[in-house]
């Protein structure tokens, strides 16, 4: 897939901002989670979301963070009353995102 949706090739000095939603670019949001050295819980884990239209997810997530005031870090170990309907919102916005991948590693 070339850069744009059409797979018409486009000079970028020409680009136009209306045309943001026709831009695929590659993307990669990677996380890791756990640690090797804890022989107690000595799982750990990689998590990779890949998506060709990053601007989309993360605007809309960003509008949200400003709208709700919640800036935090999201962490499902300590979701709450406070926090649970801005995790539901980012996992829907993930949802309704086009191409998206979720892939994950665990050791």
């Amino acid at each position: 897939m070339g850069f744009f949706k059409s797979d018409k090739e486009k000079d970028t000095k020409d680009l136009k901002l209306s045309e943001y939603n026709q831009i695929w670019s590659k993307f990669c949001f990677f996380d890791e989670s756990g640690s090797l050295s804890n022989l107690m819980d000595p799982l750990f884990t990689i998590g990779i979301i890949k998506i060709s239209q990053p601007y989309y997810l993360s605007s809309k997530i960003s509008y949200e963070r400003s709208k709700r005031k919640f800036f935090d870090e999201l962490k499902f170990n300590k979701l709450s009353k406070i926090n649970l309907d801005f995790a539901k919102f980012a996992i829907d916005a993930f949802f309704d995102t086009k191409s998206t991948c979720f892939l994950f590693l665990y050791y």
